[in-house]
């Protein structure tokens, strides 16, 4: 029996799996929601339970820099049809942390500045079309 549907296992990107067509349960209709229950949010679910994904839609939301391809991205789920004020309204700085040991705290903070420090970039400060006006931080 074939869905016409490919579910997309191990996948956590929200552009990739909306632009090439995979399964995706909408559940953007809970972002009004999201933002009425206040600044600081903590997400506890237990492993591949869709944290990864939800972050990355997140993402791709209020992401200033994502506000081209929005209709495409959004525009068949229930918060494209009527999305809040505050959608493309935000930088977004996106870090990663998957080689990282939790229970390691110490050892973790030394790992983690060291390396995350090094990968930013001044991406928003190259972007005119996102910053207009006087973004001069040099890189």
């Amino acid at each position: 029996m074939q869905t016409g549907y490919q579910f997309p296992y191990g996948t956590f990107n929200f552009g990739t799996i909306r632009q090439e067509g995979y399964f995706y349960q909408d559940r953007t209709h809970l972002i009004p929601a999201l933002e009425a229950a206040g600044k600081q949010q903590l997400f506890l679910r237990p492993r591949r339970f869709g944290k990864s994904l939800l972050i990355s839609m997140l993402e791709h939301y209020y992401d200033l820099r994502r506000k081209d391809p929005f209709d495409s991205l959004f525009g068949t789920l229930v918060i494209g049809q009527n999305p809040t004020a505050l959608h493309n309204s935000y930088l977004i700085l996106h870090r990663h942390f998957p080689w990282y040991n939790p229970w390691a705290i110490r050892q973790m903070g030394y790992a983690v500045l060291p390396r995350q420090n090094s990968g930013l970039s001044c991406t928003p400060w190259r972007q005119p079309r996102v910053l207009p006006g006087q973004w001069t931080m040099p890189c």
